[in-house]
């Protein structure tokens, strides 16, 4: 199970993000004071709410696998289309089919 991060960490990654406070704690469904007391070090962030952080950055290890395979899967579904494309030219349906 992954750490809970230090309020520098949570900090850096808000002000990396150019977002403000409100719209970070928006982003993981917590309130501002929750979020305000985790960057002032008052009280630890769940190491669970951490991890959705990274993965909404999108700096989490496994996301950019994820978003790599989805890439991939677009790319994929982008020659499949020219393909059923070409396939529609060259055997063009000239009435839809309609159930007996």
């Amino acid at each position: 199970m992954a750490a809970s991060p230090t309020p520098n960490a949570i900090c850096n990654l808000r002000a990396s993000l150019e977002i403000t406070q409100q719209e970070a704690a928006d982003s993981v469904h917590v309130t501002l004071r929750a979020w305000q007391m985790w960057e002032a070090g008052q009280r630890k962030m769940p190491a669970g709410i951490w991890e959705l952080c990274v993965i909404k950055a999108g700096i989490h290890p496994l996301y950019k696998i994820i978003q790599s395979s989805a890439s991939n899967l677009q790319a994929l579904g982008q020659i499949c289309e020219i393909s059923a494309t070409r396939l529609i030219k060259k055997f063009p349906i000239e009435t839809p089919l309609r159930p007996g």
